[in-house]
């Protein structure tokens, strides 16, 4: 990445329009290919046995996969080291050689978008729309305003006859949470009156996709879940766009691709608003980011909207169009809750000008101003249907169920890597979850004293930095993997970490530690790799990599912001 100076805070900045035009192309290209794939081989799985999909012959498996994700990461590892470090030469980096290190990241960046987006489902998956999921997320929000969050189960159970799904197989009674007998759930009566019976012929019509070829198999998995866990927000608008879906198994297959649309999206903004080189760096690591599982909530419906629009709130930051940030982020926050960690960088920002200044800079009267009216109007919505301000109620005694203190092995985070124990586990998970609180409870008191410490140094970070984006990057990063290290594949937003390093990958040490970003990616697939799904295995890697990692990364801002301290130019309109 070629050493220049920044622009100053008071400045637009970011990519071209040549940029812009270079980021659509390529994002619309991986789009139309996934769409084409789709169309072609996925429409209708029961025209096509599986035998004659051309590739769904039993020779590949997922450790192909995760091989080209392992061979990405490393990629993504040595080009970044090999191609910052070249451009720190006396001389720079020729045009020929910027040319060449273009085209050779946008053809990694095709490939790692293609493996990303289809690899898992189209390639040996019975069906490309992911059942488990869609089961969960699309009818979820569909019939949110008949099953609420507690009755998606039982409601499902009643179009299964006994000889589908028999009395004695357990089910997740989504009330307690607690596990029960099909026929104990049956005898609850759950769904009685909730449908009418127009809607409830539609719910049944619904089910039939979820029982054809091996759905049924996959039902008695997903029985097992945890439920639906939208917003109400999220329901609210993932439901008014599911319930005008007439499903079938064309639109089904389809479905998905809502989701990849808004995610190539994404990464064309980010390319347009940081410019080529960060924005095609940051697609890599998204694509191929070990904790994102696209073949674990992708292939759904309305899975990653929120991650879209968190990330065109940082390029709203970018371009020094704070009332649009503060829109999107706080999109992003009604969407999924822990988003609004990646205000608080903005809001330390701002109190450090205010102090300044003795008074409220513009841009961020208009950041919190834009976020608060939009966050307002977004929980009224969140109100609208059935329950009205039950659905809050809902929502939160929902939530209480569901994040109670648990170490499952899709967790990341700082505090997992104090669980450890050092033996390699057998593959299906031996180790109890109570067996796991009990070795962290033992080491609480180490965990909590670095949580404060990395809280600290990234509150510090934002407090010392003249870099909007740099402070709601890392505070919301650190804030997030430190202290809530909810499942793993919410950690796609780790790919934040890179627009926050946007400015720093313009020089060695920045260059240094996006390298080993990827490092940490290529470590923790090897370890999925050697393991496959030993999931607590494979967490424990990818957190303790980060853990190492982000540690030298607020170490290393540290150093340079109070060290070396930057101009801090007065924010104002």
């Amino acid at each position: 990445m070629t050493p220049e100076n920044p622009p100053s805070p008071g400045a637009p900045a970011g990519g071209t329009r040549r940029d812009a035009l270079l980021a659509g192309l390529l994002f619309g290209s991986i789009f139309l290919a996934v769409l084409a794939l789709v169309a072609t081989f996925e429409l209708d799985p029961r025209a096509q046995p599986l035998p004659r999909l051309p590739w769904r012959n039993g020779s590949l498996s997922h450790k192909d996969v995760i091989t080209l994700m392992m061979a990405l990461s490393g990629l993504g590892a040595v080009g970044t080291l090999v191609f910052g470090l070249l451009a720190h030469r006396r001389q720079g980096l020729g045009p020929g050689l910027r040319k060449l290190a273009r085209g050779g990241l946008v053809l990694v960046v095709l490939v790692a978008g293609l493996n990303y987006f289809y690899a898992r489902q189209g390639l040996y998956a019975s069906q490309y729309a992911h059942r488990w999921d869609t089961f969960h997320y699309l009818l979820g929000p569909r019939y949110y305003a008949e099953l609420d969050y507690a009755d998606l189960y039982a409601c499902a159970l009643d179009t299964l006859s006994t000889r589908q799904f028999p009395d004695d197989r357990p089910v997740r009674d989504l009330r307690t949470y607690r596990m029960k007998t099909a026929g104990e759930i049956r005898a609850l009566d759950q769904c009685e009156g909730k449908f009418s019976p127009e809607r409830w012929a539609r719910f049944e019509a619904d089910m039939e996709l979820y029982k054809d070829g091996n759905g049924l198999s996959v039902l008695r998995g997903a029985l097992e879940d945890r439920g639906y866990n939208g917003t109400p927000f999220h329901s609210v608008v993932g439901g008014y766009i599911a319930d005008r879906i007439p499903l079938t198994q064309a639109t089904h297959a389809l479905v998905p691709m809502l989701d990849i649309a808004t995610l190539c999206l994404m990464g064309a903004a980010v390319a347009w608003g940081f410019g080529w080189e960060v924005g095609l760096v940051f697609a890599l690591f998204f694509f191929t980011n070990a904790a994102d599982r696209f073949g674990i909530i992708g292939s759904s419906f309305f899975r990653y909207q929120w991650m879209v629009t968190l990330t065109l709130g940082l390029v709203a930051l970018r371009r020094q169009k704070h009332a649009l940030a503060g829109f999107f982020m706080a999109l992003a926050t009604l969407l999924n809750v822990f988003p609004v960690v990646f205000a608080v960088g903005v809001f330390v920002r701002g109190l450090v000008q205010t102090a300044r200044q003795r008074r409220v800079p513009v841009p961020y009267r208009r950041f919190f101003a834009a976020a608060v009216v939009t966050g307002l109007l977004g929980l009224g919505v969140g109100a609208l249907p059935a329950r009205g301000l039950g659905n809050y109620t809902g929502f939160q005694d929902n939530m209480e169920m569901h994040n109670v203190e648990r170490f499952q092995g899709f967790g990341t985070g700082l505090k997992f890597p104090f669980i450890f124990r050092g033996a390699v586990y057998e593959k299906d998970d031996k180790v109890s979850e109570r067996t796991r609180k009990g070795w962290f409870h033992d080491v609480r008191p180490w965990y909590y004293a670095l949580a404060t410490l990395v809280i600290g140094m990234a509150l510090g970070v934002a407090a010392r930095t003249d870099d909007d984006v740099e402070a709601a990057g890392v505070v919301g990063f650190t804030l997030f993997f430190g202290v809530l290290g909810t499942v793993g594949y919410y950690f796609a937003v780790a790919s934040v970490m890179v627009l926050a390093l946007h400015r720093r990958a313009r020089t060695r040490g920045g260059v240094v530690l996006l390298s080993l970003f990827f490092v940490t990616s290529f470590v923790a697939h090897a370890a999925l790799y050697e393991t496959l799904y030993y999931r607590f295995m494979y967490n424990t890697a990818l957190s303790t990599g980060w853990s190492i990692w982000l540690v030298a990364v607020l170490s290393w801002l540290t150093w340079r912001l109070w060290r070396r301290p930057e101009p801090t130019p007065a924010v104002t309109g």
